[in-house]
């Protein structure tokens, strides 16, 4: 690609290519077996929400989530779960359907990589796939996909979008200047992370031949694939707008508020300790290579490369430009610290890890000597980034707030999860110098034993994506089966079941609308009565209705939570 990068002919030994190979059937088989096993979806009400899209893009009649309601699920990942639920019909096969979907996802993402470092980064064919399945074989990728969220498409979109950013640079083709305009506008309407994203790509359509010099060739191209993007934005964002009036009125001025917090200077020292702890997090969960990539990306841009290669300079900046934007909206989002996984919440922007992990894995096959020195120095990094990040909050918070007994959300920082809990109750330090370790042996063994440093590298990813898969994501929910008011309720014939807003979390409120579904749970509150179309509601013994007469029905065991029911009535 550059000087990181001479051509390289050499292949991956057998027991390598075998090795990877065998790793990739047998993490699919584990991740296959613990999404038929699983027992409902792991993050509520994020997982929910998409589910619940996907229900009503098919026509099923679905009940708002209420005004307090905030977040919003957007209209991108519910065109997949429209799928599955089309094919399952129940909420149940759709959430199983939407991780095999996921899984696909995986695999389509490691042929773009393979695609990418094959023809960036000279690799044989042979190297490129195994570089590719290698990194997919990454918590942060395989694990991702057993969530029915839109992380694995997002991952899938951003590797997408780079690809044919710089196709596009380097072959000015129409091809990929119609899947720019299509694939940014998608990204757009799937997570709100990608929204700036969007005139980024507009302008490097338009940017790209000029430093090419094919401007006057390339008018006709730039028009229409201009035009394109917009018409395909505005139809999408219409579709997001009609979802979002539907389903999450609680949302509305969302975009404001984002903007709000942007421009709000008592915010900014906040948003530079999130942009802190999510760098820390995909230097810590990467081993460094994030930032051994993103330095070659650099170089690319920085250095005297660019005027030998204009149009890979320009690719490389709007790589790393883009890279900036969704860290930066990221972060926007982070500004306060609720729970300890906020201090070093990396889900958001995981999505631009995959493709620099592959670049500085490549480049350690094409530029041993450079890049070795490179990571080296990125391992420093780690550390240093979590001293910063306890200065500028004053404090390891992530400890303190462990130390009290708060909910750490694992799918949030996955990659972490088996760390946090081996060392409970962890901090920073202790965090990064299990990762320093592990990445330091992980360059003697580059170079001292080449061969074996990727099958290693797959060991080691091997047992991150085992852990998350059966203790993180399989364990989660296995406490669904022995709640019971759910089949009380529909035994029965509820229709629409109420669920006092006050009595409980709201995690029950989501259990319980993904367990009666498709009969319909609504939130309510007491204050105001209970509506006369409910005749039985999820509460709590301690808080009987005051509006006409109720008797205490079944009782939750696990939780105490029982079932009214309207006095006279034995049906829902």
């Amino acid at each position: 690609m550059v000087e990181e990068t001479q051509t390289n002919t050499s292949e991956p030994t057998l027991f390598t290519t075998r090795f990877v190979w065998v790793s990739a059937i047998l993490t699919f088989v584990v991740a296959a077996f613990v999404a038929l096993r699983i027992y409902g979806p792991s993050v509520r009400p994020d997982e929910l929400g998409f589910l619940v899209n996907g229900q009503l893009l098919i026509g099923r009649n679905e009940t708002p989530f209420s005004d307090e309601f905030r977040s919003f699920y957007p209209i991108g990942f519910s065109f997949v779960t429209a799928l599955a639920a089309l094919i399952g019909r129940t909420l149940s096969r759709e959430f199983r359907i939407a991780l095999f979907f996921n899984f696909a996802f995986v695999a389509l993402t490691a042929r773009i990589l393979s695609l990418f470092v094959r023809k960036y980064f000279a690799l044989s064919r042979n190297y490129s796939r195994v570089v590719a399945i290698s990194v997919s074989l990454m918590p942060l990728v395989a694990a991702n996909a057993l969530f029915a969220w839109s992380e694995s498409l997002n991952i899938l979109g951003f590797t997408a979008i780079i690809y044919c950013a710089f196709n596009y640079c380097t072959d000015n083709t129409r091809i990929y200047a119609i899947a720019l305009a299509l694939i940014a506008p998608f990204l757009a309407i799937t997570h709100g992370r990608f929204t700036l994203v969007l005139p980024f790509t507009l302008l490097l359509l338009v940017i790209a031949p000029l430093a090419t010099k094919s401007f006057r060739s390339s008018v006709k191209t730039i028009i229409g694939s201009v035009l394109l993007m917009v018409f395909t934005y505005l139809v999408l964002a219409k579709a997001n707008l009609w979802l979002r009036n539907e389903l999450y009125q609680g949302a509305a001025g969302k975009e404001g508020r984002m903007k709000d917090r942007v421009l709000d200077t008592a915010n900014w020292g906040n948003i530079v300790r999130a942009l802190n702890g999510q760098n820390w997090y995909l230097l810590t969960t990467s081993f460094g290579l994030v930032f051994v990539g993103a330095f070659i990306l650099f170089k690319l841009f920085a250095t005297s490369q660019r005027r030998v290669r204009p149009d890979l300079a320009v690719a490389s900046l709007f790589t790393l430009g883009a890279i900036g934007i969704i860290e930066l909206t990221s972060a926007t989002n982070m500004v306060k610290i609720i729970r300890p996984d906020h201090v070093v919440y990396g889900r958001y922007s995981g999505v631009v890890a995959p493709l620099l992990i592959a670049i500085a894995v490549s480049a350690l096959i094409t530029s041993p000597r450079q890049t070795l020195a490179l990571w080296w120095k990125s391992i420093v990094l780690i550390p240093a980034l979590a001293l910063s990040l306890i200065i500028l909050s004053r404090g390891d918070v992530m400890h303190r707030m462990l130390k009290e007994g708060e909910f750490f959300a694992r799918p949030n920082a996955i990659g972490l999860d088996w760390a946090i809990k081996a060392t409970k109750p962890t901090s920073l330090f202790v965090l990064s110098s299990i990762f320093v370790m592990l990445a330091i042996v992980m360059c003697l063994i580059h170079r001292f034993a080449t061969k074996l440093f990727i099958p290693f590298f797959v060991a080691v990813a091997l047992f991150f994506t085992g852990y998350t898969t059966t203790q993180t994501v399989r364990n989660y929910r296995d406490y669904l089966p022995e709640l019971v008011l759910d089949n009380e309720a529909l035994n029965r014939g509820a229709k629409m079941v109420g669920f006092d807003s006050g009595a409980y979390g709201g995690q029950s409120f989501y259990d319980y609308r993904y367990l009666l579904h498709p009969a319909q749970v609504r939130r309510i509150n007491l204050v105001y009565g209970v509506p006369d179309d409910i005749n039985c509601f999820v509460g709590a013994k301690e808080r009987p209705p005051f509006d006409g007469n109720w008797a205490v029905g079944p009782v939750e065991p696990s939780t105490g939570l029982i079932l009214w029911l309207r006095d006279g009535l034995d049906s829902c």
